[in-house]
């Protein structure tokens, strides 16, 4: 039996390693109630951001566009500014909860900040009116425009394919980025963030103080910020110094462009190419259409003073006896040429010998779309023509002047006053020496008032004149 002396000591030592067990397991217990309670607030966290994200993507659905960011020095929550802008006035702000129909708690994180909201704004910005639609855009092949400054696809035609768009929307300057250990990734329409337990840079809950920032340079700092490239790094280890320039426990969940139409359900549709513009006549006169009009289209001379293209005929007229002629070599056209004579410079119509070409039509138009080639200077002067039209019996004329030097081509799309059914095209002097103007009519076409975009047939529109 142990002295009494030892016994007290053996008692005390009990009683100390007692103690020392029940500070470790109150320890152990802070620590692991602090892990649940961080656990329960990303929790908490991850699904108001879930939350958030899909009314983002219903509102996009009812609106066809994003909201802006509330601002988050107020706790009105609602958008800055209301309705859609291309500029957003707190483009580093907040949950716009009032605008998405949610619970001023519902746009919170687990740590009671407001949570921060990053969106694509801009002249191609998604909070445009119609920003986030893709339903002018064409799923069908012949759609080949490019997407055009607004970031919005063409509805008149629908002619922006939705491919070409999607690859626009890919792009980092027609969408927001984001850098991660696997690089920095473009075409994102929204970010959310949760600045995490730091809480660096969020918005408290209420009276609009912000927590200060982290430093310029650090993982959190683009997360911060109106725009650049955001952040997506994983969680740093457990014992990292918030000022740390690696440090990073923000909680963020980007939305592409792509997923947000997509989930919005405004993707493209399949548009019909748009049907060509009304024409009660088109005719271009190259060797095939002289010949299907029955005239010899292997020489400069088609043999016949008249020409019948179906819905209109050409008769050339001169000095003496003319023919239509016909310029084989220099581009396609007609002109007037004697009856006897076979030669290309003698083939265009010329003012010297007062030759000209009569357009006879089988139904009136009321805009005339014609190509003149060989047609821009003589000697230096501009040339000129003339277009005589008949309109219920009476003549028009209208003159009109080659607008380039040279000898070229030249557009011009006339509108009379009124429906004619014969036009005269003729040659006349020069802009102010009067030497003998010379052309040929390369192509043409009359068009209803529905038209008044009327233009000939392979008009290229470098070459329109006034």
């Amino acid at each position: 039996m142990l002295p009494l002396r030892s016994q007290r000591g053996l008692a005390a030592a009990i009683v100390v390693i007692v103690v020392i067990l029940a500070l470790a397991a109150m320890m152990l217990g802070r620590s692991y109630l602090r892990s649940e309670a961080m656990l329960d607030r990303r929790v908490a966290t991850e699904a108001n951001l879930k939350l958030v994200r899909d009314a983002l993507i219903e509102f996009a659905s009812l609106n066809q566009r994003l909201p802006c960011p509330a601002s988050g020095a107020a706790d009105a929550g609602t958008e800055d500014p209301a309705g859609p802008s291309a500029t957003c006035d707190s483009a580093n702000g907040v949950i716009p909860w009032a605008a998405l129909a949610l619970r001023r708690s519902d746009a919170l994180d687990g740590w009671g900040r407001k949570i921060s909201y990053r969106v694509f704004a801009g002249p191609a910005g998604f909070t445009q009116a119609g920003g986030v639609s893709m339903t002018d855009c064409n799923t069908q092949s012949w759609a080949v425009a490019a997407v055009p400054g607004t970031g919005r696809c063409n509805s008149s035609p629908h002619d922006t394919r939705d491919s070409t768009y999607l690859a626009y929307r890919n792009l980092a300057a027609n969408s927001l980025s984001i850098q991660s250990e696997a690089g920095t990734a473009s075409g994102y329409a929204f970010i959310l963030v949760s600045h995490g337990e730091s809480g660096a840079g969020a918005f408290v809950a209420e009276g609009g103080t912000r927590i200060a920032p982290p430093s310029a340079g650090t993982r959190e700092y683009p997360n911060t910020q109106a725009s650049g490239t955001y952040a997506l790094w994983s969680y740093s280890v457990p014992g990292t110094a918030t000022s740390d320039a690696a440090f990073f426990d923000d909680i963020v969940v980007a939305v592409s462009a792509s997923d947000l139409i997509n989930s919005a359900r405004l993707t493209a549709k399949s548009w019909d190419a748009p049907a060509p513009p009304p024409t009660t006549a088109s005719q271009e006169f190259t060797a095939a259409s002289i010949a299907a009009a029955g005239g010899n289209s292997t020489q400069f001379n088609t043999g016949r003073n008249s020409l019948n293209f179906g819905t209109f005929t050409v008769t050339a007229f001169g000095d003496t006896a003319r023919n239509v002629g016909f310029d084989l070599n220099v581009g396609t056209g007609i002109g007037a040429i004697g009856t006897g004579s076979n030669s290309q410079t003698t083939a265009t119509a010329n003012r010297a010998t007062n030759e000209g070409l009569t357009f006879s039509f089988t139904q009136t138009g009321r805009y005339l779309g014609v190509t003149l080639g060989r047609f821009g200077s003589e000697s230096g002067e501009l040339e000129r023509v003339s277009f005589d039209f008949v309109i219920g019996g009476s003549a028009i004329r209208i003159t009109k002047i080659a607008c380039r030097t040279g000898d070229g081509r030249a557009n011009f799309t006339i509108n009379p006053g009124g429906d004619f059914d014969q036009v005269t095209i003729e040659p006349r002097l020069t802009q102010f020496f009067n030497f003998s103007s010379t052309l040929n009519v390369s192509a043409i076409a009359t068009c209803p008032s529905t038209n008044a975009a009327c233009a000939a047939p392979g008009a290229i529109a470098s070459e329109d004149c006034p």
